[in-house]
């Protein structure tokens, strides 16, 4: 099987990270939900919309070695490769930050992956297994030219985009439990029962 999964807020939980940025920015009280929604919300409700964008630019830029993985990602990875099925990593990520020209967010979204020790076995990624785009169709296009048999995504929203492939099961990663069941769409909110759907425990 070809399985295809975003990496922001997918396999990249930025909660903590989200928070400590904004607290040591003074824009949120250090009492605020760890959870990045709950910091944008936060911000937004007392800041521009450009102070959120710009605290964004640097917590998927610089600060994106301080984010970590969704509990049960990595082994996810490895449950894959054990099982022959090929993972790609499709992303819809600008090059540079919006309003940070200077901070490449592509770049600084390889070293985490790289960190992470993805690219090495036993989660056996390659970098030709990982694509960055600029839009959100040309991530859609990315599904349909690799044939992906499954996708995993945070946002509903992908899921819905014209043009997303009829033949490609969708899993909704949803760790709060802030969307609606939608027909059709499958919801998770642990990355282990993502990998109990994928690959089954053998029977002994």
């Amino acid at each position: 099987m070809v399985i295809g999964i975003d990496l922001d807020n997918t396999l990249i939980c930025y909660d903590a990270s989200f928070h400590a940025a904004a607290v040591a920015r003074g824009l949120i009280p250090a009492t605020s939900r760890a959870q990045k929604a709950a910091v944008k919300a936060a911000v937004l409700a007392n800041h521009d919309n450009a102070t959120w964008t710009t605290l964004q630019g640097e917590v998927y830029g610089p600060l994106l070695p301080r984010a970590t993985a969704y509990p049960g990602a990595a082994d996810f990875l490895r449950h894959c490769r054990a099982s022959g099925h090929a993972v790609c990593i499709l992303s819809h990520k600008s090059r540079v930050a919006a309003l940070q020209p200077h901070i490449d967010l592509r770049s600084a979204a390889l070293g985490w992956i790289q960190s992470q020790g993805w690219l090495d076995a036993p989660a056996g990624l390659h970098c030709d297994d990982i694509e960055f785009l600029d839009t959100r169709s040309a991530k859609i296009d990315a599904i349909a030219r690799r044939a992906c048999e499954l996708f995993i995504d945070d946002l509903p929203e992908v899921f819905a985009e014209p043009g997303f492939p009829a033949q490609t099961t969708a899993f909704l990663f949803d760790p709060d439990a802030v969307h609606p069941v939608m027909p059709g769409l499958r919801r998770f909110t642990r990355w282990s029962e993502i990998s109990t759907a994928v690959c089954p425990p053998t029977l002994a």
